[in-house]
């Protein structure tokens, strides 16, 4: 049989099978992205299937989120009580603080926390407030080229919970070197690069 004739009898065979199997060609096409939702002030909740955009100049404050995309951060993003970060967080230029004081409950992100250029909130640090609660991050922790303080709650305190990083934890070019690290209360299970 001459290439052509194979090719077409393949074709005239397999296009009625997939036809037949349901399976059209729209199946394979990739869904729509979901769109951004950009919080220009006041707060957010619930459920978001896209990223989370927070200008420059912007509070945005979130309650019980469960972002099922990234969170691009050049404002300043507060995050209260229980939530899920399914991707990326990506702070820029501006500041994350994560205050979770009701026990048992865990803030989860999936991925990584990038954290870079900040100079951090009204309080002028970044990080984890875990008053008998957890955070995880199960990705790394990167906090490079800010000028405030990283913070990660205090082992001491009785209700203390802790800030756990499943992948690596790396602190540099910062302007407020390892005195700049309030960090009693961060487990990392991989490894620690502080410069």
């Amino acid at each position: 049989m001459r290439p052509r004739k194979a090719i077409a009898a393949l074709a005239a065979v397999t296009v009625p099978a997939v036809a037949t199997l349901g399976l059209a060609t729209s199946a394979f096409a990739s869904s729509p992205t979901p769109a951004d939702t950009v919080c220009n002030s006041g707060s957010v909740s619930g459920t978001i299937a896209g990223n989370l955009v927070v200008p420059a100049g912007v509070k945005c404050q979130a309650f019980n989120l469960d972002l099922q995309g990234q969170a691009y951060v050049n404002g300043e993003l507060q995050i209260f009580g229980k939530a899920t970060v399914e991707r990326n967080v990506y702070v820029t230029g501006g500041s994350l603080q994560v205050i979770n004081n009701t026990p048992g409950e865990t803030t989860t992100f999936d991925k990584s926390v990038v954290i870079t250029g900040s100079a951090g909130g009204p309080d002028g640090q970044n990080g984890f407030w875990d008053e008998g609660a957890n955070t995880t991050i199960h990705g790394s922790l990167y906090y490079l080229g800010n000028t405030t303080h990283l913070y990660s709650g205090d082992a001491g305190y009785k209700d203390a919970g802790k800030t756990t990083v499943d992948g690596n934890f790396v602190y540099g070019f910062n302007s407020v070197p390892n005195n700049g690290m309030d960090t009693g209360s961060l487990v990392v299970h991989g490894t620690s690069d502080v410069f």
